[in-house]
Order: C-alpha cells, then structure tokens, then sequence
C-alpha cells in the first residue's frame, strides 16, 4: 500500500493473488520503496568513530552523497581521486588485466560529471577512474581507503548537514530554488548549483518554527537583530515535517513547533465547584431570558397554534404577562426539555417574533424561524418528516443552506436572535457528544459566531455562558469546538459583524477547526497562501503578507485588490476579507464563470522616495508591478522603448545571448513583456538583436535598469484610470486619468504629457456616482468642471481623498516639528 501511495514504480504483474476479496485481483510487482538505514543526526561530524562497524557505515553514506545525491561541490579532479579510493574498497589493488571493473561509471562518479562533461568522454572518464584507482589506492588495505576517502569528504562545510530542496516564498536577492541545510551548527540556506552556504543562522538566532498542515509549506521565523535584517523566511517543500522534527532533534528548545493552521485549544482545569458556578451561570441567564419576555411559552398539547402564538402583542399586554410570568416558577414552565437538544422539528419558534415596533407579518417571521430550524436538522443529517426548508435552494446543498440562513441573521436582528438561541439548544445535553449530529451543529454555530453577534445583551450572555461551560471539556470535540466558538465571537465582536455569510472556502476550513486558508497573489504571479480569521479585515492581512514576505513595516502605501478577470478594486482598510471572497464567490456562480478571485498585494499609494534599492524585497515588488503596468497599458511606452524593456527581461530571465538560442524564447518574451497592442508590430528578432548588446550584465543591473528607466516619466507612481468624457470639446473623448501624490493630472491615451495638472489645493469638490466622476478644479461657482464617465469613479475618489490625507499628516508632522 505504501509503494502505490507514494506512486513509486510498483507495477501489477500478470499473476493473481490467492485472496479471494474482490479488491485485488492481480499481484504486485517489484518497486524501488524500501526502509533505508542511515546516520541521521551528525552531533560531531569531524571526529571519527572508534566502532568500526559505524566507521563502515559511514563510509557507505559519504559515498551515496558523493555519487548519488551529488550533495558536495566536487570538481573532476577530486571525484577522479574518490572513486580511486572506492575502487581500491571494491576490488582491492589495481589490476590493468580489469578493465571492465570501471565500465559502469555512475558508480563512482556524480551524474553532473558525466552529462556535463564536454571535454572527456565516458570512455576517457573510465581511464581515468583506472588511473586513479592504480595511483591513490595503491597498497592500502580497505579500511585505509576507507579513512582517506571520508576523511576527504569531512573537509567540505556541508558534512554532517541534512539537505532539503527547498522553493523560497517571498522576495530576495538570492535564487528562489535553494538548498535548506540542517546540522549541529544550525541552519543554512544554500545555492544549489555551486552548493555554496547563502545565509547562516544559529539555533539560538531561530525564534520559531511553523508547519502549515494545509499547504506543503514551513517558516522559519528568526530573531530581530536590527532594522533592515529579515526575520521570516517561508519555504515550499514536500519535506516540511521532516525538517521541523529535525530541527527539533538538535535544538530541543524549538521542539514545540507549530502547526498552523490548527485552532489552539487550551486545556482548563475545572473544580466541582466552579462547574456548579457554570450551570448557575445558564440557569441564570435563562431566568433573564424568561423575565425579559423575550420566550414564548412552550405550547400547551390542547392549545390553538394559531391564536396562542401567533399574536402582535401591545406594550400593556406585554407587561401584565411578564408580571404572571415573574410569579410563575419559570422551570415549570420552560422544563429542562425546553432548553436542551430536539430531534423534533419545533412547533413554534422560541422567541416571541413581532412586536410594535415591527411592521413584518408575525406569521411570516414565524415561517422564517422555523425554516432555519431546518435547516439545522438538515445540515445535522436528521431531516424531520414534518416542516420544510427554503424553497429558493436545493436541499441537499449544505454550504448553500447555511449561507441562506446565516444571511438571514445578516439581514434581520430578531432572525439573530432565533437562530442563535436554536443552535444553543441543539448543542445542550446532546446524548452523544462526540457522534456526528452534535458535531455538525457545533460547526453551524462556529460558522455563525464568525460572522454576526446578538445585539441582543441577554441573548449574548446566555450565548457565552453556553460556550464557556463546553468549552470546559477541551479533550473533546464538543469543548473544542466551544472554544474555538469563543474565539470567533470574540473577534467578530472586535471588528463587528459582516455584510456576507461564509464562502465555500471558509466554510470547509471553518468546520474543521481551522483558520480560512487563501491564496494572496503578487505582481510577478506569485503567490504566498496564509491564513486569517472570520473577522480579519484587508488592513490586518496587508500587515500579515508584509510579515511574511519580509517588508518592512514602515513600508507604507500597500493595500489589497480584488481581481476577477479584467476588473480590479481596492480593498477599504476595514473591509473584511471574508467577505470579499464571498461577494465574488456569488458573482462567478450568478455569471457561470470559470474565473476565479485573485487577492492581490500591490503598492497603491506612492511617497517620494519611490525606490529604495537597498531594501530587497521592497524594489522586487516595485520592479515586477512596473513590468506589469508596462504589459498592462498603464504605463506609456512607444515600440522602441518597449523592445529595449523586453530584451533587459530577456538577459534577466535567459542570461547572455547565445547564437543557437531559440526563436521561441523570444516569443515568450514578446508575450510575457510587451504590451498587447504592440505585440504584432515586435519580431523575436527584434527582441533577440537588443538582447545582444546586454552580455555579461547581471540579473540585479537589469532590474536596476528598467526600474531606473520607468522612474524617469514625471508620472511614475501614478494610478492610470481610463476614462471617457464628453462633457467639453476642448479635450479628446478618450483620457487618461492620473493620480498621484501631487494631484490629478488629464492626458491622451497612451501618452506621456499630462494636457492639464491640478494639484489637490486646487480641486474643490469631487463627487463619484456609480459610472461616473464630477471633479471641480479652482472655485464652486466659476471654476472648471470635468465629468468622466468610468466604472472606477470610486476608486478614484478614494484615492484622491487617500493622498490628501497624507499630504494633511506629513504638514502636521512638519508643523509639530518646527
């Protein structure tokens, strides 16, 4: 089962099993999965072992790490001297009568040596191998050449180190496939091709460790150690707990690594008295419940459905029934039954629905409330024979069902305080805690306290009594749900409720217990997975991809934008993230479009200075959003500049010209960093004859070139809007709109000179509507007017309101200053 698993290369032979199970009918054939025995941990590498049993063992893995794995930079000369000493192991002194001994060459030196080879040949690398077992092995018996090869071997810095290959996440001056190494020392990154230590880091430099247990992903999270120094590296790696655990068997301190993604469940220890405290707690808030009027009576058996619960009652009616209320014994009337978990569809809904102040139907609401009950016994998996659910879905789609309902407590307060009170009671005195029935609707209530809160005082109080009283228990499902539930209220009170139910993302990690998990996407068409909560707004998850990607946090200007297709917007700081991933969920499954939402990280707002080369991973991100407000025709290029862009891509990307390179790489160029409009008018020729020029300049100088190149427009940092007005004829239908941190600035398409600046001291009043944006420049009443007519009027308002309240706060601080 292992072999077909892991998709080795099992095979099925032609032979059939003895089994008679029908599963299996033919027999497994051979495959390379096998248990290895090897020296995992090198506490001290140098030293050699006394036991020569080990000292053999040892010698058989230098030996797979030379030839096979390839993990040292050997050059020829000193693999030729190697496998000298590991012919000498095999056959004993040379015999010049043996010459097939060295036919097989990949036993003795690295694949890279022989494919690579342009000067000698497998027959020439084979002399050699006889020479060198002739002129090193010589005379020494097989623990000597044993001892001298590994004692070779120890003297390159790897030894000892376990190798990962490893994909770095983020942006930095280094390759992004490297080599992870883990040994006694420490940690280093590693290049993989000269296998040539990077970055260095002591077990003490390591602050923590964290696995994500959705995503083939680790982070390593270092110490700070001064304000320009990165302090969080995260690596893609099928190898992701192969290396905590490592790191955790040289470093006991970071034994405790975390899994993220995973909701933290904290163990409490309860005496028997504070559990009665608990109990009291509920019955205490049932009381409120009942005193405040806020139940209906159970229905009698006898009772008329209609005409005893379905009545608007007046504010005297009301008070004279909470007076025979108080007098009553409310446990008599509301029995423990009445609270706690029902198979039963209910007959009426629990809290009184209307009142004077409501102008919905009482019966409508009541259908309403009733219908969300069933649609908490459908999710369970108990649908009643009696009630039904809502009509306007498919009810066998859960996620659907939930969202509708959870939409419903969006929409309506008293719909709120229904339901809430409906999961409470599904979730009391369940008789199989840990069944599936019980765990169904913690999750419905986990979904819903990530979304709205009960205005309502008592109700939240009754609700955090509830949650604090399972949540008790944490070695169980139904405690940990608890408390996962308390931590969700807790932030959706925080950060209050939300426009949207959860998506189907949300959905699938929230029912197990888990952070939602989403892609954020780069410029250069990265991407970083992470997680957030319920309630996270965009402004918290720009600071979270900051952390990860290492940016510095005074690196300002960054915000969040939906990008579905070709529309885009920016993200309000306080919008909630979730909410967007529904909002275009809805969209794509209204439209049947196969496209999907793309959370992107970009700069929006640009302050002098804009580029700081000395910060890495900042200038990337600028660099690889430049190139695509290049392709993207928000940036004005002629065709000559254009080409002369594309060829510095193509020596970053290809390195130097070569007179057999292909024609097809060009292409790729031509579709990757020319504008669309463009594309027909460039030859790969064109690109390929520009390239020429640019031999031997490195990777870092191109980049430094094209950003240099962009930054010299006056414009540069500015948001290009495409706009059309028809509101004068002094200017061309179709503009440019730019905005930037001194203004707005009105120009032809695809040109670099503005027609006409404003500067924002200028603008007096800007009003966007839905597809259109009126600006007055100079005076209300004499001033000059434009109305553009775009779908970003918006986004261009806000934008501008977002500059002028940094041009506002930097005279503040120069005021305070002075």
């Amino acid at each position: 089962m292992w072999e077909r698993d892991k998709r080795s290369s099992v095979t099925m032979t032609k032979y059939s099993t003895v089994s008679h199970k029908p599963s299996f009918s033919a027999a497994l054939g051979g495959g390379d999965s096998r248990f290895v025995f090897r020296k995992r941990l090198f506490r001290k590498p140098k030293e050699i072992p006394e036991d020569p049993v080990e000292y053999h063992l040892m010698y058989a893995q230098a030996v797979h790490s030379v030839v096979k794995l390839d993990e040292f930079p050997v050059n020829e000369t000193v693999a030729l001297q190697l496998a000298g000493l590991q012919a000498q192991v095999l056959y004993g002194d040379y015999d010049p009568n043996m010459g097939s001994r060295y036919d097989e060459v990949e036993q003795f030196l690295p694949e890279r040596l022989i494919v690579n080879n342009r000067t000698q040949t497998r027959e020439d690398l084979k002399k050699g191998i006889a020479e060198a077992h002739k002129k090193y092995g010589r005379g020494k018996t097989e623990i000597q050449a044993k001892v001298w090869y590994l004692t070779s071997v120890k003297h390159y810095p790897l030894y000892g180190s376990s190798l990962f290959s490893v994909h770095y996440k983020g942006f930095w001056s280094h390759p992004n496939n490297l080599i992870l190494a883990i040994d006694v020392d420490g940690i280093k990154f590693v290049n993989q091709k000269i296998k040539k230590p990077l970055i260095e880091y002591k077990y003490a430099q390591l602050e923590s460790v964290a696995v994500d247990i959705v995503d083939d992903v680790i982070t390593l999270s270092m110490v700070a150690c001064g304000p320009e120094k990165q302090i969080s590296f995260t690596f893609e790696t099928d190898h992701k707990e192969d290396i905590a655990n490592l790191i955790a068997s040289y470093s006991p301190a970071h034994s405790n690594w975390q899994r993220v993604g995973e909701a933290k469940t904290r163990v409490i220890h309860v005496s028997e008295e504070n559990k009665a405290k608990l109990w009291q707690e509920i019955w205490n808030c049932r009381k409120a419940l009942v005193e405040n009027s806020m139940l209906k009576e159970p229905q009698e058996p006898t009772g008329n459905f209609l005409t005893t619960t379905l009545r608007r009652y007046n504010r005297a009616k009301l008070e004279r029934l909470k007076k025979e209320k108080e007098e009553k014994d409310f446990e008599k009337v509301y029995k423990q039954s009445y609270w706690s978990y029902s198979k039963s569809m209910l007959k009426q809904s629990l809290t009184v629905m209307g009142g004077d102040q409501d102008q919905d139907d009482p019966l409508e609401l009541e259908d309403v409330a009733l219908r969300m009950f069933y649609t908490i016994q459908q999710h369970a998996g108990i649908p009643p024979h009696n009630g039904k659910g809502f009509d306007e879905i498919d009810q066998d789609d859960c996620v659907t069902m939930v969202q509708l309902a959870i939409q419903k407590c969006i929409e309506k307060e008293a719909f709120c305080n229904e339901f809430y009170l409906q999961l409470i009671k599904q979730t009391t005195d369940q008789p199989e805690p840990n069944g599936r029935i019980n765990i169904q609707n913690w999750r419905f209530l986990v979904l819903v306290c990530g979304v709205v809160v009960p205005r309502n005082r008592v109700i939240l109080d009754y609700l955090q009594a509830h949650l604090r009283r399972c949540g008790v228990d944490s070695h169980s499902e139904e405690g940990r749900f608890a408390q996962f539930c308390m931590q969700c209220l807790s932030r959706t009170a925080q950060k209050k409720n939300r426009k949207y139910p959860p998506s189907h993302v949300e959905v699938q990690c929230v029912i197990r217990r888990r952070p939602i998990h989403e892609r954020f996407y780069f410029m250069d068409g990265q991407f970083r997975a992470l997680e957030f909560d319920a309630a996270a707004t965009t402004e918290e998850v720009v600071e979270l991809v900051k952390e990860r990607i290492g940016l510095k946090k005074d690196s300002g200007g960054y915000s969040l934008f939906e990008v579905f297709g070709p529309l885009e917007r920016n993200m309000l700081p306080q919008e909630k993230v979730a909410d967007a991933m529904f909002k275009w969920e809805k969209y794509a499954i209204s439209t049947h479009s196969p496209k999907m939402l793309k959370l992107t990280f970009k700069k929006r707002l640009f302050v002098k200075p804009y580029l700081n080369h000395e910060n890495t991973v900042e200038f990337n991100l600028l660099l690889h959003q430049a190139i695509d407000d290049v392709v993207n025709d928000k940036f004005p290029v002629s065709v000559e500049e254009a080409v002369y862009l594309a060829a510095l891509r193509a020596q970053a990307t290809l390195g130097n010209y070569s007179d057999s390179s292909d024609l097809v790489d060009y292409v790729n160029i031509i579709e990757h960093y020319i504008p669309k409009h463009m594309r027909q008018r460039v030859r790969p020729e064109d690109i390929a004859l520009r390239h020429r020029g640019y031999s031997d300049v490195s990777e870092n100088e191109c980049n430094e070139t094209y950003t240099s190149f962009v930054s010299q427009w006056p414009l540069y940092g500015s948001t290009i809007f495409e706009v059309v007005q028809s509101y004068t004829t002094t200017l061309p239908k179709n503009l440019w709109l730019a905005v930037n941190e001194r203004g707005i600035h009105i120009l032809p398409r695809r040109e670099k000179e503005p027609l006409v600046t404003y500067e924002y001291r200028s603008i007096v009043n800007y009003s966007p509507s839905l597809k259109s944006l009126m600006i007055v420049t100079e005076s209300l009443t004499r001033g000059t007017k434009f109305v553009f007519n775009t779908n970003q009027a918006s986004q261009i308002a806000h934008l501008i309101r977002d500059y002028t309240h940094l041009i506002v706060d930097k005279q503040r601080k120069s005021a305070t200053l002075q």
